[in-house]
């Protein structure tokens, strides 16, 4: 990881990608950010919950608590007396989640909720490791001089890496309530009972979430 030190204090910059191809990129980010908010609106979309107001709810959502996170970030670092990564470097770091949120919500609609949420818990814990290994090599890398281990620094580490654990948790399990089948298992079933085929089913019906009471 190549950084330049060239700035006195505060924020230190990286090497752009062309030149280390570890650099943080917020390619990656921004294009999982919109593809998870236009996912996840597809999804409420495959069980009649789609409302024109859930994409500005679920991008506002997100990106406040993506604020909140780089913010409590920065803050640490600061109250450290440490040099920090600058803040699009933050921002890319923590925007890595939304990938493994992309793939929850894939898992959820071909396989069902109970892989959905095994999915999510494993993808989350993954995305916590990856937020603290990352941060503690690049705190090693920016604060070489005065880099120690003691047990404060380490401990927000890992309070960071919960946080993020609880950040993905959040999104994945507040996202929608999943059915405990996927939407092909439905309609197989309803196919085999029927004699009818599966693509006219899907052609002419819509898959309903189930409501109580009676249908007026």
């Amino acid at each position: 990881m190549d950084v330049d030190l060239s700035q006195a204090s505060g924020d230190i910059s990286f090497a752009p990608p062309s030149h280390d191809v570890n650099a943080p990129d917020l390619y990656i980010p921004m294009m999982a950010f919109i593809t998870y908010t236009l996912l996840l609106g597809y999804a409420y979309g495959q069980y009649n919950r789609f409302t024109p107001e859930l994409l500005g709810i679920t991008a506002s959502q997100t990106l406040v608590l993506l604020f909140l996170e780089v913010m409590f970030i920065k803050g640490g670092f600061w109250l450290f007396e440490e040099n920090s990564p600058g803040l699009l470097d933050l921002l890319a770091y923590c925007g890595y989640k939304y990938v493994s949120l992309i793939v929850d919500i894939i898992v959820g609609l071909i396989l069902g909720r109970n892989s959905y949420y095994l999915t999510a818990s494993i993808l989350s814990l993954f995305s916590g490791l990856f937020m603290v290994r990352t941060l503690a090599a690049t705190r090693r890398a920016i604060n070489s001089e005065k880099s120690d281990s003691r047990a404060p620094r380490t401990y927000f580490l890992l309070f960071i890496g919960l946080l993020q654990i609880l950040i993905s948790g959040f999104l994945a399990y507040n996202v929608i309530t999943w059915p405990e089948t996927s939407i092909d298992d439905n309609i197989n079933s309803v196919s085999s009972a029927t004699g009818v085929s599966s693509s006219t089913i899907k052609q002419s019906t819509k898959v309903s979430p189930t409501t109580d009471g009676d249908s007026p």
